[in-house]
């Protein structure tokens, strides 16, 4: 199972940050919910049985898929990037060179845009 993510405060990135959950927990999720959904006085239980139907759709698993790969290559990096910018001073890097990150940032976008199958190379998207 992996990590879900404890929801407190103020937070920008919590659909990516979940996304990884959703994905990889998606199928023991539905196993339970499947379990549960045939019991007779848990059939009436609306949410879990419209949760079964998001979950079940291609169109859930690509996004969740996709918010992944996502979280994985581009916001765990940049998080870290930022929370470790004062502790890199040893090594020439400050605030002021964040923008080189935006800048690289950038053209993989516009590498992304012009040809988005490459979302799913793993080596470009670990570039990033």
């Amino acid at each position: 199972m992996y990590h879900v993510y404890n929801a407190q405060g103020s937070r920008h990135d919590l659909c990516v940050l979940a996304a990884p959950a959703i994905y990889m927990n998606r199928l023991s999720s539905m196993e339970y919910m499947d379990e549960m959904l045939h019991l007779p006085k848990k059939r009436d239980i609306i949410l879990m049985r419209n949760l079964f139907c998001v979950l079940t759709s291609e169109e859930m698993v690509a996004l969740s898929r996709l918010l992944t790969i996502v979280n994985l290559s581009i916001c765990l990096p940049l998080r870290w990037l930022a929370a470790m910018t004062p502790k890199l001073a040893e090594y020439q890097w400050g605030a002021a060179n964040m923008r080189l990150v935006l800048d690289v940032f950038l053209l993989n976008l516009d590498k992304l845009i012009d040809d988005p199958d490459l979302v799913l190379t793993e080596s470009f998207m670990m570039s990033f």
